[in-house]
């Protein structure tokens, strides 16, 4: 089901509680995605509701349609998460990202120190494989 402002709304009004949605987009299989103005609708929405967004956004670069981050439109509550073996047909190498904004960095902590209980290292081809990858989108 596509998330809607609306439905949303309608959500968030049911609770007091700490609020976070993932949205995962596009999304696999369907393809579906959001458009600038579906993300801004949205990202009104959980800033007046105070809501945490995980931005699941690893097929983003594989998308028919231009992908635009909801992280543009409410950095200060949103974690994109991402990762090589999608967009760079690494598959099998598997090596996440997550950005987090700064008002968050104790959740970066509390990640970092389940992460290390968790996760085991990424093996040296992916690591010299991802330093690739990163410095060709980035410059």
């Amino acid at each position: 089901m596509e998330v809607t402002p609306r439905n949303l709304e309608v959500s968030c009004q049911q609770t007091e509680e700490q609020k976070v949605i993932l949205l995962n987009y596009p999304n696999n299989p369907t393809g579906q995605t959001y458009s600038k103005q579906e993300l801004e609708d949205l990202a009104d929405v959980v800033e007046q509701y105070q809501v945490f967004v995980i931005a699941n956004e690893i097929y983003g670069a594989l998308s028919f349609e231009p992908h635009h981050s909801i992280a543009s439109y409410y950095p200060e509550g949103t974690i994109v998460t991402a990762g090589l073996s999608k967009w760079c047909g690494a598959g099998g190498w598997r090596l996440g990202t997550a950005a987090f904004p700064e008002k968050l960095e104790t959740l970066v902590n509390y990640m970092s120190i389940i992460a290390s209980e968790t996760y085991t290292s990424v093996g040296a081809p992916i690591q010299h494989a991802a330093v690739q990858a990163f410095s060709r989108i980035m410059n």
